[in-house]
């Protein structure tokens, strides 16, 4: 398709990049053209060629100016073309452009692309911004299937992982929620002149909430502003909960407090459509590996107690993963079994990995006996494996597979990972899976790769 960008800041950058890359041609509208562009630009007062052309309009300028351009555009846009544009508020857009849903010639339908960064300009800009990301829709009622069905195949192509159908008004008040209101509390929290002296002292809390606070306040102006009812409103209920803990915690209040705190934690779960991921496993390693793959799931372990009798990975995972469901309805439930596979040694210790030398999780021994094994052999090529079970709320199960292949060293190396990282060289390093930091490890690591395959069945 023909598609033409209007503003090549972040946004209207990352989109034509993504488009092209998709195969569409693309064209750019700005005030100043970027020298670099990759594809055609024209400055703003000689766009209306590169309008006409297209058969999919998308306007990523600030929410003051999309109005206006759409009104003095209404006469260019060719027949059966598509306007979207892709600001963070909706209401008095698609209010103020309701006039056009009436006309049949060219359609208009308010966007907003869930992507970004703390960063602006088109030099900031990738295709791969929306990778996995939401692009919220909201059509008139007289829109139709059609422009919506074109839309949501057009930002599939460019990387988005959904389309979302809604009101203007029920994303205004969303998004003043999720994102606006996340904003304003981070510029307010990190203004505490303690905040400088943060080295040393803080970890990923203090990154969580201090993120966002690196915004472009012109950009962030606007929006709050053009969105200001909705977000007084989600302030206001703010501001109350916060005061609520104020007394409870100036007051000595343990019992307030705690009860403050569990609903906290309950509607965090709830909110995340019970992002709650029981995991079949008594090993803290495995734990704490899985929520570094798996962040925003909370994870929670529990032992199965089941015999792994299987001759495979997979079936023992199933077997795993079956004993817990029953005991955890409306939850996902995990299970993965996993291991060492030695060429020379025909596959061994594979199932058999934790158990290798005779008792479970004896990792010393295990260790000892494969290098005994091993002793004089050339050949030392193994790989890892971990096949993961997975159980859905409504009892479909899936089974996903990673591989690491690599070598096993004739000596130990490095302390971190666990189990027989320390023999374990994979491929392309000169490092033990011991020697690597862990988000290097879970990048390339059996597990990593099986659990990215699983992120994408809890996530779809």
């Amino acid at each position: 398709m023909n598609v033409t960008i209007i503003g090549l800041g972040l946004i209207g950058g990352s989109l034509a990049r993504a488009a092209q890359r998709a195969g569409h041609v693309v064209r750019a509208v700005t005030r100043t053209p970027p020298p670099d562009a990759p594809f055609p630009v024209c400055a703003s007062a000689d766009g209306a060629q590169f309008v006409a052309a297209a058969d999919v309009v998308l306007i990523a300028l600030p929410p003051a100016a999309v109005v206006p351009w759409v009104e003095s555009h209404a006469d260019v846009f060719k027949d059966g073309a598509i306007v979207v544009d892709a600001t963070g508020v909706k209401g008095h857009i698609c209010e103020a452009l309701r006039k056009y849903a009436l006309q049949d010639r060219w359609t208009f339908i308010g966007g907003h692309p869930m992507a970004g960064k703390e960063v602006s300009g088109f030099a900031n800009s990738t295709a791969d911004l929306f990778k996995g990301a939401s692009m919220i829709l909201t059509p008139y009622p007289s829109c139709g299937r059609k422009p919506i069905d074109l839309l949501e195949k057009f930002f599939a192509e460019l990387g988005f992982g959904r389309v979302v159908i809604t009101t203007p008004e029920h994303h205004d008040r969303m998004i003043a929620l999720t994102s606006q209101l996340a904003h304003v509390v981070s510029s307010a929290y990190v203004r505490d002149p303690l905040a400088q002296e943060h080295a040393g002292y803080s970890a990923g809390s203090f990154h969580d909430m201090t993120r966002v606070a690196r915004l472009d306040p012109d950009i962030w102006t606007d929006l709050f502003l053009a969105n200001r009812q909705a977000l007084v409103e989600t302030l206001d209920g703010l501001v109350g909960r916060l005061a609520e803990f104020r007394s409870a915690i100036g007051s000595g209040d343990a019992d307030t407090l705690r009860t403050l705190l569990t609903k906290g934690r309950m509607a965090r779960l709830a909110a995340s459509g019970g992002r709650k991921l029981v995991v079949a496993t008594h090993n803290k390693n495995k734990i704490r590996e899985i929520g570094e793959i798996l962040p925003g799931w909370e994870i929670v372990a529990e032992d199965s107690g089941a015999e792994e009798t299987a001759d495979t990975f997979a079936g023992n995972a199933l077997i795993k993963a079956r004993a817990i469901a029953p005991l955890h309805a409306g939850a996902w439930v995990m299970a993965d079994d996993s291991g060492l596979e030695v060429v020379a040694l025909g596959g061994e210790p594979g199932v058999r990995s934790a158990r290798y030398a005779g008792r479970d999780g004896d990792t010393p021994a295990n260790n000892a006996l494969l290098l005994k094994n091993l002793s004089g052999v050339a050949d030392r090529r193994a790989q890892f494996t971990c096949a993961i079970a997975l159980i859905a709320p409504d009892g479909t199960e899936h089974v996903v597979t990673g591989h690491c292949p690599g070598s096993i060293r004739t000596k130990a190396a490095g302390a971190g990972g666990f189990g027989y990282d320390p023999l374990f060289e994979p491929d392309g390093f000169d490092r033990t899976f011991a020697e690597l930091a862990p988000e290097e490890k879970n990048s390339i690591s059996h597990r990593g790769r099986a659990l990215a395959e699983a992120r994408r069945i809890l996530e779809a």
